[in-house]
């Protein structure tokens, strides 16, 4: 009874070690201009100016002419970059033009398109959300091009590799397939639109990424389909097992809130499986904001704390939400399907709870496999587990509360 009383603290203290490292860390390493000097806020850097010290820029048409030493922030309307940045660049814009140098990376958020002109240069890597994505003839990135866009047109070079999905049609794949395969558990056979790189040998001149569009559909051989299967299998026995060697209690209070509520265990499920995944995404906004706050008002060692703590904090507890959706709703209903079939067929066969967990993962992976109906399967196995976990947690929680104000 004490560990039930003592494991929320535990939770909270470890929570909170882990966001003063990271922020210790996001101290120790961030630049050093920005901890030394306060940020300049404009929104025009003039030919032939220097600037030794990291930048801010905000309104209609930031523009950077002349040489900045150290990152650019930006936040407005149409940006363009015609002098050179010896640093990084952060921009949310609704237009981005590069018509000089990045000598770090480029994160670009934006609702119009990104441009890179001609003989432009990005030394390291671009990462893009947005609806275009144009490289002219010569234009280079020295490293990686990483993109999520609507179109996109790729003549210039890119030294390393290209991570692109381009189109509306390969988004919405890529949502799909990565929803079916967190609902299911099981990968889905490959229909897509993909861009191939293929590299030409220019001797000692730097690769050029050529970019063809192809679209197909994989047909899965009986093979792979088994081979997924037994993984997915595999990796529900692995989380079936570790939970009733872990939390065996728990394990009768899971089977007992769906034998009483299976209704309302789906119901509170689909709340928080759509709140899951939409408060990352509010959580990621605000926290944009924050930073962005803190860099204009000059506290950016505070801004990269905040950032920094927050977000590993965040991704640790969205990796655990991750964990139950994909596999420990499934284990737990799995494991209440094949008790209730024990049940009525093989009474004693119940003293082994590992039969159970075999038998209902028995049933669950065939079904999961099938194309669409495998989906739906998946999502009300999920709806059911998640909401089993949240009122467990709650009743949990309702009783520890009256235990302490009876006490």
């Amino acid at each position: 009874m004490n560990n039930v009383k003592t494991l929320p603290k535990k939770i909270w203290r470890v929570s909170f070690i882990i966001a003063a490292m990271l922020s210790l860390a996001a101290i120790l390493l961030s630049p050093a201009s920005a901890q030394a000097k306060k940020i300049i806020k404009t929104n025009l850097v003039q030919v032939g100016k220097t600037i030794e010290n990291d930048v801010f820029l905000t309104g209609e048409n930031p523009l950077i002419e002349g040489t900045v030493n150290g990152d650019v922030f930006v936040f407005g309307s149409n940006l363009t970059i015609k002098g050179d940045v010896n640093g990084s660049v952060i921009a949310i814009a609704e237009k981005i033009n590069l018509e000089g140098n990045i000598s770090g990376n480029l994160y670009a958020l934006t609702s119009g398109g990104y441009t890179q002109k001609t003989n432009a240069q990005i030394e390291r890597s671009l990462y893009l959300f947005g609806l275009s994505l144009l490289l002219e003839k010569d234009a280079k990135i020295g490293r990686d091009l990483n993109a999520l866009t609507l179109s996109a047109g790729l003549r210039g070079e890119i030294g390393r590799d290209t991570n692109a999905t381009v189109g509306l049609f390969e988004l919405l794949r890529l949502l799909n397939e990565n929803l079916r395969q967190t609902i299911t558990g099981i990968p889905a056979p490959e229909q897509f639109v993909q861009l191939q790189r293929i590299p030409r040998d220019l001797g000692d001149a730097p690769r050029r990424a050529l970019m063809r569009i192809s679209a197909f559909q994989a047909k899965v051989p009986l093979q792979a389909w088994l081979l997924s299967s037994l993984t997915a299998f595999a990796s529900f026995l692995i989380v079936g097992l570790l939970s009733l060697w872990m939390f065996p209690a728990w394990q009768k209070t899971w089977v007992h809130q769906l034998d009483e509520k299976p209704l309302a265990s789906a119901g509170y499920g689909a709340l928080v499986l759509i709140n899951g995944y939409l408060m990352p995404i509010l959580l990621v906004a605000l926290l944009g904001g924050a930073v962005l706050g803190l860099l204009y008002i000059s506290l950016p060692s505070l801004a990269w704390m905040l950032f920094w703590g927050i977000l590993g904090l965040s991704v640790a507890i969205f990796s655990l939400f991750l964990v139950a959706v994909a596999f420990l709703s499934k284990t737990i209903v799995a494991y209440w399907v094949g008790e209730f079939i024990l049940s009525k067929l093989v009474p004693k066969a119940l003293q082994y709870k590992v039969l159970s967990l075999l038998l209902g993962l028995l049933i669950y992976v065939p079904l999961a496999s099938i194309r669409y109906v495998g989906f739906f399967v998946g999502l009300v196995v999920t709806m059911l587990g998640l909401g089993t976990l949240w009122l467990t947690r709650n009743q949990a929680q309702i009783a520890r509360d009256a235990e302490v104000e009876s006490a």
